[in-house]
């Protein structure tokens, strides 16, 4: 027994194991219910060998490191010498960092795809138990920092990637994602991955609204959340035209179909509240404002 002086807390060594991580067995037992591990084993490829690691035990190995707080393949060794995490959710061996580093590039392009069915799996299990059947689309685009050498400089001013996902606001799900090189605009290419998400859908669940940052201030964007009847809330960058025109009260009549009015909004704080729910205005900082369309049918934007 070891003598505790200052709280009268007794402590005496025991030969239980336990582990730091057994939230990581919830996620593993989450990941089992919702069919993803069976998905695993039938969408990649199986071993070459049969002294191969099979799809799964990777798959498993980088969730587990990338919930547990890991960001390079060098922290699968925490994973690693968690020997009852390890017994707990089936792992008894496991690859090390330079195989799974290995695994990963031989899988390429066709192990993207895999996990797109996986993902695609588990998404279509969560809609399909949720009742609601409209949901916000978050689309926004992620810098992932890297030292690899085919690595792009990013408009952060450091080399990585930049993938642009899409999340349902209403359920965490993660309906698509699309993997980019770090020198790609975010807004490159935003109406085909619009047109994509909306096919990850189920029969019988639609998105209702997007919301986007300055990347989805397009007026090709615009127009085609006009046509798909989507309401939208899209952050712009504070040009001299659009606040030229924010300056001015605009009133705009199309039959009874739209009604648009801005009005000033030059502080930072400053907010428009909007008219019969059509649409406000509002400067989210001083370089930004902050455009929502409630109601749009039948109004385009010219490039």
């Amino acid at each position: 027994m070891v003598r505790q002086t200052v709280l009268p807390v007794k402590l005496e060594m025991g030969e239980e194991k336990v582990t730091a991580r057994s939230g990581l067995i919830l996620l593993y037992e989450h990941m089992i219910s919702l069919g993803a591990i069976e998905d695993v084993r039938g969408s990649f490829p199986f071993p070459g060998s049969g002294r191969g690691y099979d799809a799964e035990r990777y798959v498993v190995s980088l969730v587990l490191m990338l919930h547990g707080g890991g960001r390079s393949l060098e922290d699968l060794r925490e994973i690693e010498t968690d020997v009852v995490l390890r017994e707990m959710v089936g792992l008894k061996e496991m690859p090390r960092p330079c195989t799974v580093g290995d695994w990963l590039r031989r899988m390429g392009e066709a192990g993207e795809r895999a996990l797109g069915v996986v993902n695609r799996g588990v998404m279509r299990k969560v809609l399909k138990a949720d009742k609601r059947k409209e949901y916000t689309l978050d689309v926004d685009a992620t810098v992932i920092e890297a030292e690899k050498e085919e690595a792009e400089w990013s408009y952060k001013k450091v080399k990585g990637y930049q993938p642009l996902m899409g999340y349902l606001a209403e359920v965490p799900v993660c309906l698509r994602g699309e993997f980019r090189a770090g020198n790609v605009p975010a807004g490159s290419r935003m109406v085909e991955f619009l047109k994509s998400c909306l096919k990850e859908l189920p029969v019988g669940k639609r998105i209702g609204c997007l919301r986007s940052d300055s990347a989805g201030y397009q007026a090709e964007v615009i127009n085609w959340c006009v046509n798909e009847g989507i309401r939208y809330t899209i952050t712009a960058d504070k040009i001299i035209i659009l606040t030229v025109t924010c300056q001015n009260i605009i009133s705009i009549t199309t039959g009874n179909i739209f009604h648009l009015t801005v009005m000033l909004a030059c502080e930072s704080t400053s907010s428009l509240s909007y008219t019969d729910g059509i649409l406000q205005f509002s400067s989210q900082s001083q370089n930004r404002w902050k455009l929502i369309f409630q109601e749009n049918r039948n109004r385009h934007i010219t490039p």
